[in-house]
């Protein structure tokens, strides 16, 4: 009966405790990318035998310093804890005088218990381009005949984005678009230029305003009026 008791006992004692490992963490695909962060994030499908105490997303310019979240250069969400799936927004970094640097963005999720960290796979995506704050195309003049328009305007580099495509955009109503009668301009210089729109009505009130397109949008000038002659 001794006997059955201790064998009971050291069951009790030694046998029902499991040896805690790891948990295990899948990184979420990246979903959305804007100038400003990336939306992803991870779920936690097992704990490895003690509660997850912290989850969330790590990331870094350098893939090689996402073994550890206190490595130079990495950055971090918390979302939680336990087991499931969690949604991450990870900030975009950007550098240089102009803050108008960047590169791509590694990141990967991360779960942590009582034994230490785990990681998910490591993916990656390159940031938006940053909203146009101005215009590139700054209309300073229009001479106008019957039939034609000719535009002064200044050209100004956009450094903080990539312009996928820049042009004039008019019509006989105060807020052309891009849908409407368009020149794009692609052979420019920077500083003063010109262009010339024909074919247009005699005596006839035409709005004109520039626009830029980049990744983030489509952005117009202020909208200025011109009226052909008899």
């Amino acid at each position: 009966m001794k006997e059955r008791i201790l064998i009971a006992l050291t069951i009790l004692a030694f046998g029902c405790t499991d040896d805690v490992n790891l948990p295990t963490v899948t990184t979420t695909p990246i979903t959305e990318i804007t100038w400003e962060y990336a939306l992803t994030g991870g779920e936690v499908i097992d704990n490895g035998g003690a509660p997850v105490i912290a989850r969330g997303v790590c990331a870094s310019e350098d893939s090689n310093y996402l073994s550890s979240l206190d490595d130079y250069g990495v950055w971090y969400t918390m979302d939680g804890s336990g087991l499931g799936s969690f949604t991450s927004a990870i900030k975009v970094q950007w550098h240089g005088a102009a803050m108008n640097l960047r590169s791509t963005h590694y990141v990967r999720a991360y779960a942590t218990n009582s034994e230490g960290i785990a990681f998910g796979k490591i993916l990656s995506f390159y940031p938006g381009d940053k909203p146009l704050f101005d215009n590139s195309l700054d209309i300073k003049t229009i001479e106008v005949t019957a039939t034609t328009a000719t535009v002064n305007y200044t050209f100004y580099y956009q450094i903080f984005s990539t312009v996928r495509e820049m042009g004039m955009c008019y019509a006989t109503y105060s807020e052309p678009t891009v849908n409407d009668e368009c020149i794009v301009i692609s052979d420019i210089s920077d500083g003063e230029n010109t262009l010339t729109i024909e074919n247009l009505v005699p005596n006839t009130k035409y709005y004109i305003r520039s626009y830029d397109i980049n990744q983030a949008g489509v952005y117009y000038s202020s909208v200025k009026s011109f009226t052909t002659e008899n």
